[in-house]
């Protein structure tokens, strides 16, 4: 189909541009593009701006990067992103934490701005102003800048490549804020016993759990999810593919792991088997003990009754029991005591990625390479020892030349 465009006059110095793009070969209606334009104020130079406009927008519709004029806002946006893409594709933990992040924070700066009047500039402002809590927020840490732009940038995309409102993602020329050097806190492996011991006074359902955050390096979610046909105590391997998370209005609930990463199969510690059997032993005498009025779900972890342990409650407790015990760190931070201890005596990282259930090696770098003592030095020592190889070989070949040499002359 072959596309064709003209002027038509309009006022003293406005000009009018008509794109004709044939007729539409299902409904047979003529498609035109019709857009008033005024560049400048003298005729002449205004006509030949116009031609220029016009025959750009005949490239761009040949090249199929032309985009209507639209009256959408960023907000308009935002939520077809949100409703079209996030609730159809993400988690619905993911999608609450979105819905927190547009509404607190995105749609009050960006709701009005037409789409196709955004510029960097605006972004990044907005990022400026969130960092420095100058907009009469909190100041927000580079880690929480660093979703928004994401999520930003996502809806940007989606406005592109599915909406075609925008031809360029003003994302792309604002620089994503800086990485943090992310804080990891962790237990001395001569703490962990104190720490177990001390949690035994409060609760020991939760001392089980933190146990079992202790040996296997586990997320909070997984644990509370873990059910015993899930323990292969002949092979001595723990399989993680399920956890728990809270959803706005409806509580705690099973889910699927985080990431595919995180399906995976964790070794079980001779310890840990044993206190796993211990574990089991107790909590079957108070199913026989509670008889009708225990809840068998079959979780490793739970209440006397049966029923499932609180997400909150287990990271509230750590706290406050780290608080006692003058120990920084959090529930979280067991994963960081376990990875810790693994690196730290020679476990490779990939390893200790799997084990945990990254989605991604880099992520589990950044976060641990420098618990790794000794890595540079023993990189420089390797490349030291190679060195001093190449060259005694290379002396031991020049002296066996030599005194070839002098044989031959004798």
């Amino acid at each position: 189909m072959q596309i064709t465009g003209h002027l038509e006059k309009r006022y003293k110095s406005s000009w009018t541009i008509v794109i004709d793009m044939g007729r539409d070969p299902v409904t047979g209606e003529r498609k035109r593009i019709v857009k008033s334009v005024r560049l400048d104020k003298n005729d002449r130079k205004n006509k030949q701006l116009a031609e220029k406009e016009m025959y750009k927008m005949i490239q761009e519709l040949e090249n199929g990067v032309y985009v209507e004029p639209s009256e959408l806002t960023v907000g308009d946006i935002i939520e077809k992103w949100y409703e079209m893409h996030c609730l159809v594709n993400l988690e619905q933990t993911t999608c609450e934490n979105y819905r927190y992040i547009i509404d607190a924070h995105l749609l009050p700066y960006f709701s009005n701005i037409p789409v196709q009047s955004l510029k960097p500039f605006h972004i990044q402002e907005y990022l400026a102003k969130k960092k420095t809590g100058s907009d009469g927020g909190k100041k927000l840490s580079n880690r929480s800048l660093q979703y928004h732009h994401d999520l930003l940038n996502s809806a940007l995309d989606f406005a592109v490549k599915t909406l075609k409102a925008i031809k360029v993602n003003p994302c792309n020329d604002v620089e994503r804020p800086a990485k943090n050097d992310p804080k990891v806190n962790f237990l001395k492996p001569w703490e962990l016993d104190t720490f177990i011991e001390e949690a035994k006074k409060y609760n020991e359902d939760y001392a089980a759990l933190y146990m079992g955050a202790a040996h296997t390096g586990m997320r909070r979610g997984e644990l509370l999810a873990l059910t015993w046909d899930k323990l292969d105590f002949k092979n001595k391997v723990i399989y993680v593919n399920e956890s728990y998370a809270r959803y706005r209005g409806k509580g705690q609930q099973k889910k699927g792991t985080k990431t595919e990463k995180g399906k995976r199969t964790i070794p079980m510690t001779k310890e840990f088997a044993k206190f796993l059997r211990r574990h089991r032993k107790e909590q079957m005498k108070y199913m026989s003990l509670l008889d009708d009025e225990y809840h068998n779900n079959n979780l490793v972890f739970c209440k006397k009754n049966g029923d499932p342990l609180s997400l909150d409650y287990a990271s509230s407790l750590f706290s406050e029991i780290a608080k006692k015990l003058n120990m920084n760190v959090t529930l979280h931070g067991m994963r960081h005591t376990f990875a810790s201890i693994l690196l730290a005596n020679g476990v490779d990282i990939n390893t200790v990625q799997e084990i945990l259930g990254h989605a991604k090696p880099s992520y589990t770098y950044d976060l641990y390479s420098h618990l790794m003592p000794g890595k540079k030095e023993e990189a420089m020592k390797t490349f030291e020892a190679v060195l001093c190889t190449v060259r005694q070989r290379s002396g031991n070949g020049k002296q066996k030349k030599k005194t070839s040499g002098n044989a031959a002359k004798s």
